[in-house]
């Protein structure tokens, strides 16, 4: 939630990526999502679920963490470059590759816990679970406003009402540092609290043949 937030001060101050770019960067970044619908199954089938969900959210840390870096640093091509529109694209790209496989992994876990649920409870509760899912998606991207507006005026002071050239140098800076290293800091909690995560490949099969067995015995011979 904060990271969205964040997401349109740093591509309009920091990166200064006009709509034509952004134009640009929409026709190749739908490949991040493909690529990931394509690779996903035999990614299941090497990884454990929760593991391939704690890469995806490392993966899109590190990647967002990478651009800002190099910029500070002076290693990326500046704006003017014949470089920097493909480096940021393909940056943009990687992301959404890790957003799509984070999303996937999240909704196939959900649909694992339904199951784990019915054999515990004897009831079926998909729609308890998407309820769930749907208030806690809403709840953190509001609660993501509240965060990202207190660091954006206290943290960065971020100045009201001034255009883009009158951003100066160190509020770019700290505009930078909070969205790659404070803000993506806080994506280590979903990610120590899903690696408590244990529903295994071999607990789920268990699972899955103990509700197969109940099914069977229900229905009679």
């Amino acid at each position: 939630g904060v990271l969205g937030f964040f997401d349109m001060y740093v591509n309009t101050y920091f990166w200064e990526l006009k709509a034509k770019d952004f134009g640009i960067i929409a026709l190749f970044v739908w490949i991040g999502p493909l690529i990931a619908v394509l690779l996903v199954m035999n990614f299941q089938a090497h990884f454990e679920k929760h593991h391939g969900l704690v890469f995806a959210l490392a993966g899109g840390m590190i990647m967002s963490m990478v651009g800002v870096t190099a910029r500070l640093s002076g290693l990326f091509p500046e704006y003017e470059s014949p470089f920097f529109l493909p480096a940021i694209t393909c940056i943009a790209t990687i992301n959404a590759f890790f957003a799509a496989l984070t999303a996937i992994m999240f909704i196939s876990m959900i649909a694992d816990l339904v199951d784990d649920q019915e054999l515990k409870t004897g009831q079926r509760q998909e729609g308890v679970f998407a309820a769930g899912v749907a208030f806690s998606t809403k709840a953190v991207g509001s609660l993501g406003v509240i965060v990202g507006g207190f660091l954006l005026e206290f943290f960065v002071q971020f100045p009201a009402g001034q255009g883009q050239t009158e951003i100066s140098e160190e509020v770019l800076f700290r505009l930078a540092i909070t969205d790659a290293i404070v803000v993506n800091s806080l994506l280590l909690i979903p990610a120590f609290l899903i690696s408590k995560y244990t529903l295994t490949r071999h607990n789920f099969a268990a699972v899955q043949a103990a509700l197969e067995k109940r099914r069977e015995s229900l229905l009679g011979p």
